[in-house]
């Protein structure tokens, strides 16, 4: 049978889209914390080669005996509200509470920043959303914390600042309030869901408004680990969770903590040691 010329080049077109469409797929690699998606080969992901080249990389081991010993000037000008209506995602690998379209123009008041900002030096940075870690990122001394929050916050030039909340648990069962309207309800993976009325006001409060941190220049701890990320760790006020409420965040995000990373002071011990030998 013969197959005409218009036939042919049709043909030949749809396996050039296929063999196109298919390497897309192959080259898209959903990120996770463990086996071929792990940390390890993040930086096979789209703009995450930093992942693994970078020298300012997050998490990392925090040292009581110097780190913890240092004092640093804390943010300005901390203003926190409540969270009235806001939306509670299940991202895949943790749980995240933002604004939404429809709470942006009421909560927001048309932005999408949720109701807690500081200041650090002429730039103010607004929180535009937090989630959760189990165990923790950072370690002090080598040692997990059970939970690790991270209130991610963003100013005008674009700017990324985190301020890291610890949670332990607490050994005679008592409930946080902060994760009861969290926890209520927790959405299926990719879902969003309405929250309402998370004491926002309160864990700031209790971390004594972030005026006794340890801080440190670092990156985003997931991909595409971008860099130039100020941290500030509240290391000084370990929050408690209770252990029904561990087991339910656990539950719901499984293990999402990402390896400690090297320091630019330790590649440069490295480098020592190299030219050394």
């Amino acid at each position: 049978m013969k197959v005409s010329p218009i036939s042919q080049l049709l043909l030949y077109s749809l396996i050039i889209l296929a063999i196109v469409f298919s390497v897309k797929a192959e080259s898209k690699i959903d990120f996770s914390y463990v086996g071929k998606t792990g940390p390890a080969f993040w930086h096979l992901l789209p703009n995450s080669s930093i992942c693994l080249n970078g020298r300012r990389q997050s998490p990392i081991d925090l040292r009581s005996h110097t780190d913890l010993k240092k004092k640093f000037e804390p943010p300005c000008n901390i203003r926190v509200k409540n969270i009235v209506k806001a939306e509670l995602v299940h991202t895949g690998t943790t749980i995240e509470v933002a604004l939404g379209k429809e709470e942006e123009g009421e909560e927001g008041k048309g932005n999408e920043f949720l109701p807690a900002s500081f200041t650090v030096g002429d730039e103010t940075f607004k929180l535009l959303q937090f989630h959760f870690h189990t165990p923790s990122e950072h370690r002090i001394d080598g040692v997990h914390l059970d939970v690790e929050a991270h209130f991610v916050f963003k100013s005008q030039k674009d700017k990324i600042s985190v301020v890291a909340v610890f949670f332990n648990i607490d050994l005679e069962g008592k409930e946080n309030k902060f994760f009861k309207p969290i926890l209520k309800n927790i959405p299926k993976p990719k879902e969003v869901i309405k929250i309402r009325n998370i004491g926002l006001s309160k864990i700031f409060k209790d971390i004594k408004n972030i005026q006794e941190p340890f801080t440190y220049n670092g990156s985003l701890t997931t991909p595409p680990c971008t860099e130039g990320v100020r941290w500030w760790i509240n290391h000084k006020h370990i929050q408690s969770i209770s252990s029904c409420q561990h087991h339910k965040l656990k539950n719901a995000i499984g293990f999402n903590s990402r390896f400690i990373q090297l320091r630019e002071s330790d590649y440069e011990s490295d480098s020592k040691n190299e030219n050394y030998y």
